[in-house]
């Protein structure tokens, strides 16, 4: 009968064993590809690769970077440059180093 009830030793570690499988998949971050320029995105921060809109300079969250998240932001926020070529991008990313050396 006892190999039937639970007991709340085992509760505890099922617990502490499901919070460490959440904790783990919390931890992995994405990282920065080149190719998001073509996004209008630039990496930011400290190690944390946060994307960086180089059009209203507004940081996302690590989650943001996926391309398809990337591309409905540029579409859905900024339609009047999302035609505009890569080299566009990268003259605002110049002058967003720029602006940050001043």
């Amino acid at each position: 009968m006892d190999r039937f009830v639970k007991r709340k030793a085992d509760q505890n570690l099922e617990k502490s064993d499901n919070e460490a499988a959440i904790n783990e998949r919390k931890s992995k971050r994405r990282k920065y590809d080149q190719e998001y320029i073509s996004f209008g995105f630039i990496a930011v921060g400290t190690g944390a690769d946060l994307p960086l809109c180089v059009v209203y300079l507004q940081t996302l969250l690590n989650d943001a970077i996926k391309p398809a998240k990337l591309k409905r932001h540029l579409t859905t926020m900024h339609s009047d440059v999302a035609t505009k070529p890569k080299e566009y991008f990268e003259r605002q990313k110049e002058l967003y180093f720029k602006q940050k050396a001043l």
